[in-house]
């Protein structure tokens, strides 16, 4: 199954850890800094909630759409595709639903 060979190899493993620490390193390093709610960003920890919400909407819409053309190029099987459209469309759906969250509670 494509999943646990991905799960299983070592770069995958690597790789997730370096993101996850530079992630951590930019959320602290911006952490206290004034946010950015106009204008164009390329860091998304300068953005103020509102524009991370903005941000997220259409950048996970591109990598469903990217995905399911990749999956469909390489001819992967439906229960892998579906299940992975899934934690795309879960997490995409969490990470929208705290932004909106917190951009409501910051106005307010």
């Amino acid at each position: 199954m494509l999943i646990l060979e991905l799960i299983s190899n070592p770069a995958f493993i690597i790789t997730l850890i370096i993101v996850t620490i530079i992630s951590s390193i930019q959320t602290y390093r911006y952490k206290n800094r004034e946010k950015i709610d106009e204008g164009f960003s390329l860091i998304y920890y300068k953005l103020s909630y509102r524009r991370k919400l903005k941000r997220s909407i259409w950048t996970n819409s591109i990598i469903a759409l990217l995905f399911t053309i990749t999956a469909l190029t390489l001819d992967m099987d439906l229960t892998s595709f579906l299940l992975i459209l899934f934690l795309i469309f879960l997490l995409s759906s969490v990470e929208i639903a705290y932004n909106y969250r917190m951009w409501r509670r910051k106005e307010q």
